[in-house]
């Protein structure tokens, strides 16, 4: 994988002025994702700039944008298989308590 390619986030989505990235990280146990929320505005020059900061205005689309990531990401990890991952203790007791 280039350095460019690591510095691409897999997936864009824009809802209004919030905007949200998809990164991939590729580990040994299988791919990880991360989502960064921002919101585009312009200064009084009409320069753009991006702000981690929202307004109460900006939360109804930064909601459905947090549900459109997550599907995202779901739809991501079943294009993919992942790798199966080692029983921890947690999931051996959820799979006996399931098979009681």
């Amino acid at each position: 994988m280039t350095d460019k390619q690591k510095m691409t986030p897999a997936a864009r989505l824009r809802e209004g002025s919030v905007n949200a990235e998809i990164w991939e990280n590729q580990t040994e146990r299988g791919t990880h994702h991360r989502v960064t929320f921002s919101k585009s505005y312009r200064d009084a020059e009409g320069a753009w700039h991006k702000s981690a900061s929202f307004g109460a205005g900006d939360l109804l689309n930064l909601q459905h944008l947090v549900g459109r990531a997550h599907d995202a990401i779901r739809d991501r990890q079943q294009e993919k298989p992942e790798r199966p991952r080692a029983r921890t203790r947690t999931r051996q007791r959820d799979d006996h308590a399931r098979e009681r």
